[in-house]
């Protein structure tokens, strides 16, 4: 994922003289008509902004004689009935990412957390009107946002080092995966972060069966100061 554009971002805000507000992105979960299967059940919960990312929750109960099989490429949310999906991601290449982010700070010796701040991409919008910092409020957004991830298991991949972010992802991100009969499991699935204010479903496909659990996306503000 390009992260040289965030930087020219950071440029122009900086030459502003703007006070700023930061968006976020929510998921409200919805009640779910669809008729739940017995012999495997499939649940999700929105688990946070984590700015580069969205993470949600994906819990699994295997109610049948046979282990099931599935991946993260059996995963996408679906928005609004449209033709836009976002498929989760494959873990090994946000390893990639979250490795290739630290280099990069430390050839440019910069504090870990300026780093993760000028990195959260352009999916994170600032606006406003009156005199501050831009590169104050864009840490200001990774505080913010760690914050409303620090109940989840998923805060490690804002606040922690590299060696907990990578064991974060690779003890709780899906990836390809097996339930063994009369178990269950859970895991974390990240997406690329996009804001929306629409309704969207989490989509799970497992031994040729699709649930699907309705969300309602909704982009948050938060005025920085």
């Amino acid at each position: 994922m390009n992260r040289i554009l965030p930087l020219l971002l950071v440029s122009v805000l900086l030459l502003s003289s703007c006070s700023q507000k930061v968006y976020f992105f929510e998921a409200d979960k919805l009640e779910n008509s669809q008729l739940e299967n017995i012999d495997i059940k499939v649940n999700g919960f929105f688990a946070g902004d984590a700015l580069d990312y969205v993470v949600f929750e994906l819990d699994v109960i295997n109610n049948t004689s046979d282990s099931i099989s599935f991946d993260y490429k059996d995963i996408y949310l679906k928005i609004d009935e449209s033709e836009i999906i976002l498929p989760a991601l494959n873990k090994n290449d946000v390893i990639h990412e979250v490795e290739e982010r630290q280099l990069q700070l430390k050839r440019e010796k910069r504090s870990r957390d300026i780093g993760n701040a000028i990195s959260i991409g352009l999916d994170l919008l600032l606006i406003g009107s009156g005199n501050i910092n831009a590169l104050d409020a864009i840490i200001y957004s990774t505080e913010t946002a760690a914050y409303m991830l620090e109940d989840s298991r998923a805060h490690k991949l804002m606040k922690g080092s590299l060696e907990e972010q990578i064991q974060y992802l690779n003890d709780w991100i899906i990836h390809h995966e097996s339930v063994p009969p009369l178990t269950e499991d859970s895991w974390d699935v990240l997406f690329d972060r996009q804001l929306f204010d629409t309704r969207a479903d989490l989509i799970v496909e497992i031994e040729d069966r699709e649930f699907a659990i309705p969300f309602q996306l909704k982009t948050i503000e938060e005025k920085v100061r």
